[in-house]
């Protein structure tokens, strides 16, 4: 009876307590006077109310709302102004020891309030910084993809012939190039994925000629990285029929064994692929092991500092991870320097798209 009796005196006061905040919001930022209606912040005081009451505490709830208050200003101070009004209004119309029995649980409120105000804040700062990354690289697209195709026509000898030396400078040109087109389509990847705007394809396509496909390419980047080491590929029955986005998943096997062969100096690096029908609708597993443990090395101090603010920023592996999360696949691994590595990646058949 007691807390119907607060609340019932609180919500008597809802109307009061939203032009409060309105005229409190709009001396602190008079822009917002077109913008910020008493009528559209009495909703929010009315869920704060009932939030502030209710059993057992609703975290999410309170955090939507903090997100909300965010919708009208980003700043810090809109969200201090908000708390301190609404405080204010709560201790004006309950008693000094309904306040202090109340106290604890406002604390909660406004902390997961917070919460969700500088959760809401993060995401908008990062699509708008993704935005901006996505309009330099469809700013510099063009000028890239010239530089890496006009270098290419000149080494093919087709405007005329070229020396030796001019063949290993415009060599180190196309490579960069194609680096920085390869990068900027990553970044791009990526600000899609932290904004919830990527998407995977679904297509029906046969694994083992993508498999076939895609080994040139990962013996001639072991070749001219890592000419001391060997790439060996196992390819198991069954790998045929496989639903998913056969560009990503192209993307995720190369990154992963590019990564590999980087680390690996000398000796043999294994790549064994087999379909595994114990679960539904089967999985297909990649197994990549190699006799150094700097690849595994590697992968343990990207992902202990993947969510600390010290961390590097391994664009490819970002990409990577995060593809696979987005497959419904894993990556595990482990290793030491009796070992060497073994990475293990699994695949559902068919992916969730």
């Amino acid at each position: 009876m007691q807390r119907d009796h607060l609340l019932e005196d609180l919500l008597a006061q809802r109307q009061a307590m939203a032009q409060q905040w309105q005229r409190a919001l709009t001396r602190l930022e008079p822009a917002l006077q077109d913008n910020v209606q008493a009528a559209q912040l009495l909703p929010l005081v009315e869920r704060f109310l009932v939030l502030l009451r209710r059993e057992p505490f609703e975290a999410l709830a309170t955090r939507s709302l903090g997100a909300e208050v965010a919708a009208f200003s980003t700043e810090p101070e809109t969200l201090i102004c908000s708390q301190e009004v609404l405080a204010r209004q709560i201790s004006e119309v309950l008693s000094v020891e309904e306040l202090a029995a109340l106290q604890p649980r406002l604390t909660r409120l406004f902390g997961e309030m917070a919460a969700g105000f500088y959760g809401h804040t993060k995401a908008e700062r990062e699509k708008e910084a993704f935005s901006y990354l996505w309009g330099v690289r469809h700013q510099s697209a063009g000028d890239l993809n010239m530089i890496v195709g006009f270098s290419r026509v000149i080494l093919k000898g087709i405007d005329g012939p070229v020396t030796d030396l001019q063949k290993k400078d415009l060599t180190l040109i196309y490579k960069a190039g194609a680096r920085i087109v390869r990068m900027m389509n990553d970044l791009s990847d990526m600000g899609k994925i932290r904004v919830g705007v990527f998407e995977l394809d679904a297509e029906e396509f046969d694994m083992q000629e993508l498999l076939f496909q895609l080994t040139p390419t990962l013996r001639a980047y072991q070749i001219e990285s890592r000419p001391a080491a060997i790439l060996e590929v196992s390819l198991g029955d069954d790998l045929r029929e496989m639903q998913g986005d056969r560009y990503r998943v192209h993307q995720v096997i190369r990154y992963l064994l590019q990564s590999i062969i980087c680390y690996t100096d000398e000796g043999t690096i294994a790549l064994a692929v087999r379909r595994d029908r114990l679960e539904k609708d089967g999985v297909f597993v990649l197994e990549v092991s190699s006799p150094a443990a700097s690849p595994f090395k590697f992968y343990q101090k990207y992902w202990s500092e993947r969510t600390t603010s010290a961390r590097r920023y391994w664009l490819e592996y970002d990409l990577l991870h995060s593809l696979i999360d987005l497959m419904g696949g894993t990556l595990t691994a482990e290793g030491s320097e009796e070992m060497g590595s073994v990475f293990t990646l699994r695949l559902p058949a068919r992916m969730a798209t």
